[in-house]
């Protein structure tokens, strides 16, 4: 069974950047750590997912 995560935008109060902060939980249950690649897609809902881009190898 696939979980599903939400997170919202936050925004910096002295830089003005946005980000979104990731659970430890989440982090490790998919194994990213620093460093790895993500990609974003739209899903015809709307809404956004953010996912481990794939290795040329995979």
């Amino acid at each position: 069974m696939e979980r599903v995560w939400h997170a919202d935008v936050e925004e910096d109060p002295k830089t003005g950047e946005l980000y979104l902060t990731f659970p430890q939980e989440m982090l490790n249950e998919l194994g990213w750590t620093v460093g790895t690649v993500l990609e974003w897609y739209e899903e015809p809902t709307g809404e956004w997912v953010l996912r481990k881009a794939k290795n040329k190898e995979d």
